[in-house]
């Protein structure tokens, strides 16, 4: 009878330990979850059929003669493209934007520039997509266009308000936006396309949302939620209820949204982005309400999961739509999420160890156990068939702790595996985020030099015009002394910034190479052109092509150099890229 006890006791505490689950939002919500990763599942074939689609108009390009029936094809090719292939769109905007241009149509001129913002916008190139607009004169536009353009500003105002540091400057931004949105509304027709979008964010804004949810939630419950437009006012009533404090609603249609978003392929999913950052509060939140003897915690595993797998998407179309900006913010979140999954293998590390203990004192128990039975045993011959019976069962359990110890052991080697790949992905994502931190940087500041450089070079050329020293001009532009001077101080600029980032590049580099050919810059450079070539391959640039582009000479000179360079090697010199992607540890002083 007491064994019995024992083992009803070990079932409980191993019952304990198990815990319970709780969710933080109702069936619904989890049923529009499940129904959004279906849709994920099935994204890469949804964006193949939209490519293939794509591919089909542009083969009717290429038999078009006429003008305007190109014009109007390539409408449709943008109308399909510009929310998934970014590069294809502007080659089409540029495209209209030339055609009108020709004929003298300052709508389509006016129509076309506006779409230039857009996608220009869009890729968070933001300073551009606001130069885009300034030569457009309001006074001249009709209606349409009109309304084109005051959705374009608010379009931009709210990027800006977006990805703003500053939260003076974020509400300055939203208020202008808001302004747009409103001047949207005055010359609105309820027979417009988006004029329900409009009118319920002109609602929100003042301060309106039940309006707006009462216009919004019978037609929204209506939709499809495959196109564009049915993303946008599934996530405009999804920020309504979000508003009102509604977190169920929200889930449930900021879920629809994103199932509309991604059976549409578009590559611009602010959904998926705002859906996997409140997962990751719910899991967060979830995991620090502990409960029980054991202290167990609900880290909501499936909300963390589904967070990463949704801001993973975001990541990659943000990568193919070549949205930067987006990049950065994305990046910033799945931080999160990654310091999320660390913290929860250490928890499944403690639990183990704490099962490890009670296991081992229900060992010491059971052993207790049998010393007894052997000792009444020894005392009570008429028990013997009992206690035979009982040895075999406590045989059984033994075997049974065994298992589960190494069960427990190789669980405790994944885990071990997990973290320390996870700690290489994230230095690698460090890394990454620094290279990308640094040359962004570098590459505003140098564009902005260059604009300074080339207004000081025009207000020098037309200084001299003005008082006619032609000949002078002409000395000035035929040099070519200025192209090259620029070049140099760009090369050093690079030479720079890469050397701040791995500073024993050179070092490393060299020790791949035979001691007598080991390379080193002239006196007054930081690297020569065989060590430039090497820092963009280690910065993951391997085309020559490209290489070359960026150095300025021919892809057979790259070529060469890197085949003499690999000749010198003493590592197999198949594999020479390969380690020297591997040098050196980045400087994140």
């Amino acid at each position: 009878m007491r064994h019995k006890r024992i083992v009803f006791f070990m079932s409980l505490l191993i019952a304990s330990l198990l815990g319970g689950k709780c969710y933080a939002y109702n069936n619904e919500s989890e049923r529009w979850l499940q129904r959004l990763d279906s849709v994920v599942q099935q994204r890469q074939h949804i964006n193949e059929q939209k490519r293939h689609r794509l591919q089909q108009m542009q083969i009717m390009q290429r038999g078009l003669g006429d003008v305007e029936e190109l014009y109007q094809l390539n409408r449709r090719i943008y109308d399909e493209c510009f929310t998934f292939d970014s590069e294809l769109a502007m080659s089409l905007v540029d495209a209209n934007l030339q055609i009108a241009r020709q004929r003298g149509d300052r709508d389509g001129m006016a129509e076309w520039q506006i779409q230039r913002s857009f996608i220009l916008a869009s890729t968070g190139q933001l300073l551009e997509a606001t130069n885009a607009l300034e030569g457009l004169k309001l006074g001249s536009l009709n209606r349409n266009l009109k309304l084109d353009y005051y959705a374009q500003q608010e379009y931009l105002y709210s990027h800006l308000a977006q990805y703003s540091w500053s939260e003076p400057m974020k509400e300055s931004y939203q208020q202008q936006a808001w302004t747009y949105t409103d001047s949207i509304y005055q010359i609105m027709e309820p027979t417009d396309d988006n004029y329900l979008w409009w009118q319920s964010w002109r609602a929100y804004s003042v301060g309106n949302i039940q309006e707006a949810i009462k216009a919004l939630s019978p037609v929204v419950d209506t939709l499809q939620f495959d196109s564009r437009h049915d993303a946008m006012l599934a996530y405009c009533l999804a920020r309504m209820y979000q508003e009102m404090g509604e977190e169920d609603l929200y889930l449930q249609y900021m879920a629809r949204s994103g199932i509309a978003d991604l059976r549409a392929a578009n590559q611009d999913i602010a959904s998926l982005e705002e859906l996997s950052s409140v997962l990751y509060d719910i899991s967060l939140n979830e995991s620090r309400r502990g409960h029980g003897f054991f202290g167990s915690k609900d880290h909501s595993a499936v909300d963390l999961s589904r967070a990463y797998t949704y801001i993973n998407v975001c990541l990659d179309t943000s990568r193919i739509y070549n949205n930067l900006v987006r990049t950065v913010s994305i990046a910033r979140v799945m931080d999160d999420i990654l310091a999320s999954y660390r913290e929860r293998v250490a928890e499944q590390q403690k639990r183990q160890q704490a099962i490890t203990w009670i296991l081992a004192i229900l060992f010491f128990v059971l052993l207790i156990a049998v010393i007894n039975g052997w000792r009444q045993r020894r005392k009570l011959s008429q028990s013997r068939s009992q206690l035979e019976e009982t040895n075999v069962q406590l045989s059984e359990n033994r075997a049974a702790l065994t298992h589960a110890n190494a069960e427990l052991t190789e669980a405790n080697r994944k885990l071990q595996a997990a973290m320390e790949q996870q700690a290489e992905v994230n230095r690698e994502l460090q890394e990454s985020n620094y290279v990308k931190e640094e040359y962004v940087g570098y590459v505003f500041s140098l564009c902005s030099n260059y604009i300074s450089k080339m207004d000081e070079y025009r207000k020098n050329i037309n200084r001299k015009t003005k008082v006619k020293l032609y000949d002078e001009v002409l000395q000035m532009t035929e040099k070519s002394n200025l192209v090259q001077d620029e070049l140099k101080e760009f090369y050093q600029n690079f030479d720079a910034i890469f050397l701040h980032i791995y500073p024993d590049f050179i070092t490393d580099f060299n020790n791949l190479l035979q001691p007598e050919e080991r390379i080193e810059p002239r006196k007054g450079e930081l690297l020569n052109t065989d060590l430039r070539i090497y820092a963009l391959v280690r910065l993951g640039i391997t085309d020559s092509v490209k290489i070359a582009e960026f150095l300025h000479v021919s892809p057979q000179t790259v070529y060469n150099n890197r085949l003499k360079t690999r000749n010198k090697a003493i590592v197999p010199k198949e594999h020479f890229a390969e380690y020297v992607r591997q040098l050196g540890r980045f400087s994140n002083s």
